[in-house]
């Protein structure tokens, strides 16, 4: 293949034209054993834009994904890495923009260190690209004595793209997302049940916008509320922001907030109550939400105190699949919960490492080598593991259905570890669920 081949560049391919002058020519040697890293759509765009030439030069294209074993994108047969004769391939491929930091990870444990690796994109011509590369330098060249200047900087690092990735838009900050979380609580709830006067319990509240379902549930008329969560929020500016947007949002249309009032009138004489809009439009978050009704603390719930018998509605999201003693948990949120108060879950039991790198792991993957740290430390408990640990604990099950599920292939199950390998294939589907529980009394 020349140096000066055109390739045909599909709108949705990340495809760079220097990949296309320059890289492809300089695998045309047929002699040379290629393989691409990744079975992607870049990848389907990078191999429909070449063509048949650069088809001709891939060998295969190397994916973890069991379910993609034996199929083909763009043409070029998908296989397991352990199935191929690594031993051969002097290039990789890669194609993915979004994974390129894990597919470079992934092609050097495989190939070794100095395994040749093409890019398909421009990875200087990107905010990710020159992350990424930055990466790889600092797990390949870092030094075992390292001069202060190199911690210094690295530290600056760290705090730079901590206090930047909190400034930005992000989805997680977003009113949306909070508007979302709440209304799905309220769907869960018994239909009669009624905010008014009630008091609340966000418990793992998250960094992002610690006291977003708090402000929420005080629309809708609860009188008092408490947030807690092990790390302390993120960016306060931004906390700031996000509440001053649900209030807005509130005001617009409050029809968005079950329970809220009907009246905007009624709505903006409640928010004056609670939160000031200026003080949040300039970023003091704390001097601008009434602490007593909407109340947030940093700390454990192990080591929370928690008044007894207080809250009538109690919420944790995704919480539970990370704390190392649920039982101890479950005791502290019954103490604290009202005779026929309501305890809301979401857990998700999956392997957290899928969100980073869905193509690599799956929902299942922390249940295979259990001597493996886990992902965020996830205690891999089961579905099924949770219905003895709420009864035991005192709570009424009213409700525990999965709320995402997908189905191990039996090859897959045969990796699991023995504990996991015995369960019903309806358990191990199950990656999520919604519980809604109640004291009795």
């Amino acid at each position: 293949m020349s140096a000066n081949t055109t390739l045909q560049r599909p709108p949705e391919s990340s495809l760079s034209p220097a990949f296309a002058a320059d890289s492809v020519a300089r695998l045309s040697n047929p002699d040379e054993h290629v393989v691409v890293l990744g079975a992607g759509n870049n990848t389907r765009s990078l191999l429909e834009a070449g063509g048949d030439r650069l088809r001709g030069v891939v060998r295969a294209i190397l994916d973890d994904d069991p379910l993609l074993a034996g199929t083909r994108v763009g043409g070029v047969l998908v296989s397991p890495p352990e199935a191929y004769p690594l031993s051969d391939v002097r290039r990789v491929i890669i194609a993915s923009e979004t994974y390129q930091q894990q597919l470079t990870h992934r092609a050097r444990e495989l190939f070794g260190p100095q395994i040749a690796i093409e890019y398909g994109f421009d990875r200087r011509a990107s905010l990710a690209g020159r992350l990424s590369e930055c990466l790889d330098l600092v797990q390949s060249d870092w030094p075992r004595q390292c001069p202060d200047a190199a911690w210094f900087v690295a530290d600056q690092l760290r705090q730079t793209l901590d206090e930047r990735l909190s400034q930005t838009p992000n989805w997680r900050y977003g009113a949306p997302r909070q508007l979302m979380e709440f209304r799905e609580l309220c769907e869960t709830l018994p239909s009669d049940f009624k905010w008014a006067g009630k008091r609340f319990f966000n418990f793992g509240c998250g960094r992002y916008v610690p006291h977003g379902q708090s402000l929420l549930a005080v629309i809708a008329g609860a009188a008092g509320t408490l947030a807690t969560d092990i790390a302390p929020p993120l960016n306060l500016e931004r906390t700031a922001a996000a509440l001053r947007e649900l209030a807005t949002c509130a005001i617009l249309n409050p029809r968005r907030i079950p329970g809220a009032p009907s009246s905007r009138a009624a709505v903006v004489e409640l928010l004056e109550r609670v939160v000031d809009l200026d003080r949040l439009a300039m970023g003091a978050c704390a001097a601008a939400i009434d602490a007593h009704r909407i109340a947030y603390r940093t700390e454990s719930i192990y080591d929370a105190d928690l008044p007894g018998a207080t809250f009538d509605v109690i919420a944790s999201r995704a919480v539970f699949e990370h704390l190392p003693d649920v039982p101890e948990a479950l005791a502290r949120l019954h103490q604290t919960v009202r005779p026929g108060g309501l305890v809301y879950l979401i857990i998700d039991y999956s392997d957290h490492r899928r969100y980073q790198n869905p193509r690599r792991y799956r929902h299942w993957s922390h249940l295979i080598d259990l001597d493996e740290p886990t992902y965020l430390d996830t205690n891999r408990l089961r579905h099924s593991d949770y219905g003895p640990l709420f009864t035991r604990a005192g709570f009424e099950v009213l409700s525990n259905e999965p709320c995402d599920v997908e189905a191990v292939p039996a090859d897959e199950v045969a990796r699991l570890a023995p504990r996991y390998r015995s369960m019903p294939p309806d358990e191990l589907a199950v990656a999520s669920a919604r519980v809604l529980l109640r004291r009795a009394g």
